[in-house]
């Protein structure tokens, strides 16, 4: 049987570990580099303890800086926050992922969603983007 102390310490160590893959996955995903991520997400499933890492901050920062197979890969992972995407991909006017996002045949985004992103578009001056949005608004 453990000392609770050591217990104690085990899962402490384990949340900094934990903090520390989710922050290098994110770097990996804003660089866009997908040996990192896989390696990062690999690291996490087969460590001592199964870490459920977050991916959607580190698919948040894919899309604003326009890694598209980064968002891909951790799509595929299960990132799932698009709409949040959108709209960092939109104020920084990543056109070409906010377009993977919004003509993804795997996602649906919704009007609210565009309006939304087309709203952080327009507050940047990302006008490339925020005239894609409102041409797909107007077509739905």
């Amino acid at each position: 049987m453990l000392h609770p102390i050591i217990g104690t310490l085990v899962v402490a160590l384990s949340v900094l570990e934990k903090g520390h893959l989710e922050l290098q996955l994110r770097v990996a995903a804003r660089n866009g580099n997908v040996a990192d991520l896989a390696r990062i997400v690999k690291a996490a499933e087969s460590g001592p303890v199964d870490f459920d890492l977050n991916l959607d901050p580190a698919f948040i920062s894919a899309s604003a800086h326009g890694r598209i197979l980064a968002m891909r890969y951790l799509m595929d992972k299960g990132a799932s926050d698009t709409t949040g995407a959108l709209i960092a991909a939109s104020h920084r006017n990543q056109i070409q992922a906010a377009r993977f996002l919004v003509y993804h045949e795997a996602r649906f985004v919704d009007e609210i969603d565009l309006r939304l992103a087309m709203v952080a578009a327009g507050s940047t001056g990302s006008a490339e983007t925020e005239f894609m949005l409102l041409t797909k608004i107007i077509r739905e």
